[in-house]
């Protein structure tokens, strides 16, 4: 997952753009893809992530991009749930 500011009409946005990498690829009519991610922001020195948007993956690749407020500097991460497991993105620090 990959946060940056949406410029230059999205200003007090971030755009978090990533790819669901682990899941296999989707094509119809095979299947539809059905993915949810779910942005979390956790201000600098604080252990509590809030999830602050989420949105369907459906792209057959498992790409997903998604426009959210700006929260200030701290860190970012991706959030998927399904099938009794989470997977967990890596940490993303902004820091504007």
């Amino acid at each position: 997952m990959t946060p940056a500011p949406a410029l230059p009409s999205g200003a007090g946005q971030y755009e978090a753009w990533g790819q669901l990498r682990f899941r296999p690829n989707c094509f119809a009519p095979r299947c539809t893809p059905s993915d949810v991610v779910t942005l979390q922001y956790r201000p600098p020195g604080s252990p509590v992530w809030t999830s602050v948007g989420a949105t369907a993956v459906t792209n057959p690749l498992g790409y997903f991009d998604i426009y959210v407020g700006s929260q200030g500097p701290g860190s970012w991460r991706a959030v998927w749930t399904g099938g009794g497991a989470t997977f967990t993105s890596r940490e993303a620090s902004v820091s504007y």
